[in-house]
């Protein structure tokens, strides 16, 4: 009888397929045209055989799925579109996965809207544009909001592929000594600044980590689309103030409040590059920051 093609994937027989189909994708991304169509087939079976797929299994399938750098092109309806079929395609391959490995993925998804975001505040906004931009911040943060309330104890991860590789599925890494730099990953979670990236890649992976630091992006982005809502400084710094304190406590989540942590005590703070707009335009820049770390300071208190 013929059994070829009808070995398991479990144990042994599961790493060694999941190692050899990175290694056949690593090797297809200098390419100027990838091939991953075997590929995808091969992550598709490993994300049958198991409930709960390994982290870098479901990452890479999604992104070969989605069309990896070519679907960031485009208009910026488009890109946003594109944020939104990739966030459904993420979240329908994770629906049965802990509530930090869920968030986590979302790193690409997030990637997409703060460069979305950056060009509204750097060009004349269209309303329309803007309430979509809105409107997909609050659903993810809404998706995170279920997912906090579903993590467990969280553990360590085996990845396949290191964070800078996996990254290279979506940016660009000009670096010729990729085992040396955090270039991919850093310039994939742009929100989070090189000593903290620094930090995460340091250590044995920890998806609540990860989860932590994409969170901190869409709390930052969220953040930063309130500025667009023409209030007064006094009504804002209150808006900016209840809100951030009512989104900590809500999210009752240990990794994200040390990376915001971490974050708000350096000097450079992570939201010059979309908001320098917003101050080029006669806007005190002190106003930015104390609103939110108080809300923050307020908290530990």
């Amino acid at each position: 009888m013929e059994t070829t093609g009808l070995i398991p994937h479990v144990g042994e027989n599961y790493t060694l397929k999941l190692k050899n189909t990175m290694q056949e994708i690593l090797s297809e991304l200098p390419k100027e045209s990838p091939e991953f169509s075997h590929s995808s087939d091969a992550l598709h079976e490993l994300m049958q055989t198991k409930v709960d797929p390994p982290f870098d299994v479901i990452w890479v399938y999604s992104a070969i799925k989605f069309g990896c750098r070519k679907s960031l092109k485009g208009d910026i309806l488009e890109q946003i579109s594109a944020a939104k079929a990739l966030f459904q395609l993420i979240s329908a391959c994770s629906a049965f996965v802990g509530g930090s490995k869920s968030i986590a993925l979302l790193a690409p998804v997030v990637f997409i809207i703060h460069s979305v975001v950056k060009e509204l505040f750097e060009v004349k906004k269209e309303k329309k544009v803007m309430k979509e931009v809105k409107s997909l911040v609050d659903m993810i943060l809404g998706f995170m909001s279920i997912c906090c309330s579903k993590i467990s104890e969280e553990k360590d991860l085996d990845l396949v592929l290191s964070l800078n590789d996996l990254a290279r599925l979506w940016v660009v890494d000009d670096d010729d000594d990729d085992d040396e730099t955090n270039e991919g990953f850093e310039t994939l979670l742009p929100l989070v600044s090189s000593d903290v990236c620094g930090w995460i890649c340091g250590r044995e992976f920890h998806v609540g980590y990860l989860a932590g630091a994409v969170m901190m992006e869409v709390f930052l982005l969220k953040l930063c689309l309130f500025f667009d809502m023409g209030m007064e400084k006094s009504e804002l710094e209150m808006c900016l103030k209840s809100w951030s304190v009512g989104s900590i406590s809500s999210f009752q989540n240990v990794y994200f409040l040390e990376v915001l942590m971490r974050t708000t005590l350096e000097t450079s703070l992570p939201l010059n590059s979309i908001l320098n707009f917003y101050v080029n335009h006669g806007h005190s820049s002190d106003t930015l920051w104390n609103i939110p770390i108080r809300g923050f300071e307020i908290l530990l208190l």
